[in-house]
């Protein structure tokens, strides 16, 4: 299981990235992970720790090797540590 935070860079195979600052743009805060096994179809599912500072929606996405998009989203309560687990058919083509 990934775990990711401010202060935390790598972990099991997945590299990540700060989180911007807001912006007007609600695209501005995404952050992009890059994975060393890009094969996941043996996978059956995304799981990480995440503790966000408030209550949200966070949304998953990434693209498949034709460069559709894939999103799943779900809620995380606000200043705890919780598990994350997407199930990859719960993942589906953005519209």
């Amino acid at each position: 299981m990934a775990e990711f935070s401010r202060s935390r860079g790598e972990r099991a195979g997945v590299r990540g990235r700060e989180y911007p600052e807001a912006t007007g743009d609600p695209a501005g805060r995404d952050v992009t992970c890059e994975s060393e096994n890009r094969d996941w179809s043996p996978g059956r599912a995304i799981e990480f720790r995440a503790k966000p500072a408030q209550p949200l929606e966070l949304s998953v996405s990434f693209l498949d090797r034709n460069g559709v998009a894939y999103t799943a989203w779900t809620e995380l309560r606000g200043d705890a540590w919780q598990p994350v687990r997407i199930a990859v058919d719960e993942i589906e083509p953005n519209p």
